[in-house]
């Protein structure tokens, strides 16, 4: 199973993007662009290659914009290279987890289910 999940990205909340900024005056090669997340969560990243050349992972930083929706834990996100939802079932019987989804283009329409993030989130931490 573990052969299957492997590391996306961890976020920390930076405020402004000074952690962010300074990483780029110390060399670090940051990604053009912010993405949005919902609760007005506005974030930056830098990219990092694994031995793998076709493998990237990402630090995340992410900026909550006026009236947003704090974050304050810092998290680490795994991709799953099979069906989440088919693994969120197995998973859920061991530890208390949802899974979410969101879509991509969640400005335009929230409700239906297309194209999107999905996540496994925990009641409480296993780590």
């Amino acid at each position: 199973m573990f052969k299957k999940i492997n590391l996306d990205h961890c976020y920390n909340e930076d405020p402004n993007f000074k952690f962010f900024k300074k990483l780029g005056r110390m060399g670090f090669n940051l990604e053009p662009g912010v993405v949005e997340h919902p609760g007005k969560a506005f974030c930056k990243f830098i990219a990092l290659q694994s031995n793998n050349k076709r493998e990237r992972f990402y630090l995340e930083f992410v900026h909550i914009g006026k009236g947003g929706i704090e974050e304050k834990t810092p998290g680490l996100s795994f991709n799953y290279t099979e069906n989440l939802e088919g693994f969120h079932k197995k998973l859920s019987k061991v530890v208390r987890c949802d899974l979410t989804h969101k879509n991509y283009d969640w400005k335009k329409d929230s409700i239906n289910r297309l194209p999107g993030w999905n996540m496994l989130t925990y009641k409480k931490q296993p780590i």
